[in-house]
């Protein structure tokens, strides 16, 4: 019993420490301010005409299940077929660095970079953003989008209670802080470390699960 119990607490705490933990961006009121819209060189959705999806397919087929804060999560993924993926891609082609950004339903505000080198498709309900280059680190923006001030930001530009929804059109009018590109890089260089140490926790908590059940 007492091992189980320090088992516990270890996974316990490790879990806490996943569940409270939230990256804080730096603020600066005099970095200046700028529409998204002119921040990035792209930004647009996926398909808005669901085609056939299954568990097994030619191409992999992306909605807002699949992105978490910070991560894709491919363990409920769809899959189209290659037919359908050329018409949805021609017209939405996303890239290895892209923000991937939730902007129908109820998760809302969540963005992830895409970390896939392979070709996918998207639906209605995701935005791609990518930010130009010599202004807006992809990154950041993600930091940013996931923070609180920046989700409610972004939030707060939904009308309706119905449907919660982003059109394009409020996507590239959102105005975000664009600090200079090296404190950019650095404040990511600083999160992406806090995150990281954050993570181990998660194959801590699994670790020692497995140590409890072994135990029992």
């Amino acid at each position: 019993v007492a091992e189980l119990e320090r088992l516990r607490r270890v996974i316990e705490s490790a879990r806490q420490i996943l569940a409270h933990y939230k990256p804080t961006l730096r603020h600066n009121p005099a970095w200046p301010v700028m529409e998204l819209g002119k921040a990035c060189e792209t930004i647009m959705d996926g398909t808005h005409f669901s085609p056939p999806n299954t568990e097994t397919g030619d191409r992999l087929y992306i909605t807002s299940k699949n992105v978490r804060e910070h991560y894709l999560d491919l363990s409920n993924v769809s899959y189209i077929t290659e037919k359908e993926h050329k018409a949805i891609y021609s017209r939405c082609p996303v890239k290895t660095g892209d923000v991937l950004y939730i902007k129908d339903g109820a998760n809302t505000g969540l963005a992830a970079i895409n970390t896939l080198t392979e070709e996918f498709s998207l639906l209605s309900s995701m935005a791609i953003m990518r930010g130009k280059p010599d202004i807006l680190d992809n990154r950041y923006l993600v930091f940013y989008l996931n923070s609180d001030i920046g989700r409610q930001s972004m939030l707060s530009m939904i009308a309706g209670v119905a449907i919660t929804r982003l059109t394009l059109t409020k996507l590239n009018a959102a105005q975000i802080p664009i600090p200079p590109l090296a404190e950019q890089r650095a404040m990511v260089a600083e999160l992406e470390t806090e995150r990281a140490l954050v993570e181990a926790n998660r194959e801590l908590a699994e670790r020692f699960e497995q140590k409890l059940q072994t135990t029992l």
